[in-house]
């Protein structure tokens, strides 16, 4: 049966197949041949060396289609590489190209002729080439509704059968290189009407000479000036043929923005631009801070992150009313001069990743109105100057990775008004000053690497609205707070590497927002012979788990956790020169270095006896059966502190942030 009918239903089949697809042709939207064909001619005309035709042009490929940012709100971005299509024409199913944008693609060919056999196109946008000659007779039969090919060499005339195309709403070809027929026009004009035109001139003139600047011209000594700073900077590509403060988009005092102007001063002269903002972020430049900013009396914020600027900052800016000063991730060394102190007007000054070397000058005591003081990632010795309790208004305060001296300054609670308070890697000595509960509107504390005296924990209790708490190796004692679960702002937590003891805080239910957090804090000093050696029997027996806190769950990654322990147990060593340094540390809890296990070497101890009974006790142990009273005596001694953390994300427990070391 099977035999005589199989002919039958393989044609029945096929036709079926055939219908459906006829009947929904175009579902992945394929290009017709003829169309196809004709990009390829148009592609050959035009210099395009890089449409896929492996791909249908149609299936909205990333070759066929440059994407656009959702919000971007751009139809006509400046850089376009992009065919779109319609496959909804019910006529026949099938895509059809409907778009072409060609925009920033240093085309060098002609306008394409073949155009003309693409009959469903409505829009042609070839902007920013250095296409030729002239529009094609082809296009007169097209139905096209917007064309656009401005800054291109195009020349000749204006060819009159463009009024063929009456579907055209939108014709753009500005900076076409001045078509002939414009030329003859312009020139009629200018022969009848002359001295119309130089009347209305020389009225425009009296009107511009009466109210100098109502386009808001720069002073032409501050234009001088900028020049000078150009050089100064080794900044080379600022146009003066075209003015600072007309906000002339294609020009580079805008894009980016590099000179800010303001044109509305009161009591001066009307409309008269000043420039106001220099900012040069990432520009690259190799020069020095330019002395010849001094003659911008209208500047308050020079901005010069991110580039790589020698020298010091000169003592010409003393005299400047600045408000914001960023120098930041430059070359500049020497000692910071005293002399910015003279700008009582700062609010803001950002010195950080430089060389500046010496002290601290007390002079900085005069910025009375500063705000933001970030002097981190220098040579910068000694001690902070007393001098600096003056600034009142300061909310943020960063001066780690520096080589200061003496202890954290008391004079800190003066700043009822820091919000940010970074002091990691400083060389300042401990203990935290207790007066620092006074700062009540930090939400960013960071304090690490604390040499010297030690602490019970700082009280923090009012500091409701920190976000992120830092006290890594601080030398801090004690218990954790009990009221840090109150703190339900708080979204990072570091108190690793200190003497902390007991039992863990709940934290993780109350403070939803805290999403990464490291509490390791092992006293190896006050494990006695018994929890030693109960460590190193649960290693041999593979039961490394039993000393989990269990109030930690059991979502944990195992792996993790259990390389966590390894590690710790190889940190605590007895000798330390076979403890792992820190970079080899963080490699094992990366996973980029196997993680050995402790074994007990009688060397590594300093007296025999000690390591006899160590062994004798590691033995009867390991005889013992397994059970879980051992790891617990462990995990609730009053003397044993533990390696832990809370999260409410277990992916982040033990996660290693090497910026926070």
């Amino acid at each position: 049966m099977a035999a005589r009918c199989l002919p039958y239903v393989c044609f029945t089949v096929l036709i079926l197949l055939r219908i459906c697809m006829e009947a929904q042709a175009g579902l992945l939207g394929p290009t017709r041949d003829a169309e196809v064909e004709a990009l390829k001619e148009i592609g050959e005309q035009l210099g395009k060396k890089d449409w896929n035709f492996g791909i249908d042009p149609c299936i909205k490929d990333t070759s066929w289609l440059t994407p656009l940012p959702s919000n971007s709100g751009e139809q006509f971005p400046l850089y376009n590489n992009s065919v779109v299509c319609n496959c909804s024409k019910p006529e026949d199913g099938v895509c059809h190209i409907e778009k072409i944008f060609l925009q920033g693609e240093d085309l060098a060919g002609v306008l394409p002729p073949a155009l003309g056999k693409l009959r469903y196109l409505k829009l042609i946008a070839l902007s920013r080439n250095y296409l030729s000659a002239n529009i094609p007779r082809e296009w007169a039969s097209m139905q096209l509704e917007h064309m656009s090919f401005t800054v291109n060499n195009l020349s000749g005339p204006i060819p009159s059968f463009l009024g063929n195309i009456t579907t055209l709403q939108y014709f753009f070809a500005r900076r076409a290189r001045a078509w002939n027929s414009l030329r003859s026009v312009v020139e009629e004009m200018m022969a009848r009407f002359l001295p119309y035109i130089c009347f209305i001139l020389l009225i425009l003139l009296l009107c511009m000479e009466a109210q100098a600047g109502r386009l808001g011209p720069t002073p032409d000594d501050e234009v001088e000036a900028l020049r000078e700073i150009g050089k100064q900077l080794g900044k080379q590509d600022w146009n003066f043929s075209i003015d600072p403060c007309i906000n002339d988009t294609n020009s580079n005092w805008t894009t980016p923005e590099s000179a800010i102007c303001n044109c509305s001063y009161p009591g001066g002269t009307t409309g008269v631009c000043h420039v106001e903002n220099i900012i040069l972020e990432g520009q690259d430049l190799a020069g020095i801070l330019p002395p010849a900013l001094v003659k911008l009396p209208y500047l308050k914020k020079i901005n010069l992150d991110r580039n790589y600027l020698s020298g010091n900052i000169p003592h010409e800016w003393a005299s400047m009313q600045l408000e914001f000063l960023v120098l930041s991730v430059n070359n500049l060394s020497g000692p910071i001069p005293g002399y910015l102190g003279n700008i009582t007007t700062l609010q803001s000054l950002s010195l950080e990743n430089n060389m500046f070397s010496g002290n601290v000058p007390p002079e900085l005591g005069q910025l009375v109105n500063l705000e933001n003081l970030i002097l981190s990632a220098n040579y910068l010795t000694g001690k902070l100057p007393t001098t600096l309790t003056h600034l009142k208004k300061l909310k943020e305060l960063r001066i780690s990775s520096n080589n200061f001296t003496g202890k954290i300054p008391d004079y800190f609670r003066s700043w009822k008004q820091l919000v940010q308070l970074e002091i990691q890697g400083s060389g300042l000595e401990g203990p935290i000053p207790s007066s620092i509960s006074v700062l009540k509107n930090l939400t960013e504390l960071r304090i690490s690497d604390l040499h010297g005296e030690g602490s019970d924990f700082p009280s923090l209790r009012d500091m409701t609205k920190m976000k992120e708490l830092t006290l890594s190796s601080c030398n801090i004692s004690g218990e954790i707070p009990a009221y840090l679960p109150n703190m339900t702002n708080l979204g990072k937590l570091d108190l690793s590497f200190n003497r902390l003891e007991k039992q863990i805080p709940d934290i993780g239910a109350p403070t939803k927002q805290l999403t990464n957090m490291k509490l390791a804090y092992w006293d190896y000093s006050k494990m006695d012979l018994d929890q030693q050696c109960t460590v190193l029997v649960l290693q041999q027996n593979g039961n490394l788990m039993e000393l989990v806190d269990p109030q930690l769950g059991s979502e944990l990654n195992k792996e993790e956790v259990i390389g966590m322990i390894k590690v710790a147990l190889l940190c605590i060593n007895p000798s330390p020169a076979l403890r792992p340094t820190m970079s080899t540390v963080v490699s094992m809890l990366e996973g980029k270095t196997i993680v050995d296990e402790v074994t007990i070497d009688p060397s590594i101890y300093s007296d025999e006896l000690r390591f006899s009974a160590l062994k004798d006790r590691f033995e009867q142990l390991q005889r013992a059966p397994t059970s879980t009273s051992g790891a617990e005596s462990l995990l609730h001694s009053s003397d044993m502190t533990w390696v832990g953390s809370s999260s409410t994300s277990g992916q982040d427990l033990y996660r290693v942030n090497i910026d926070s070391q």
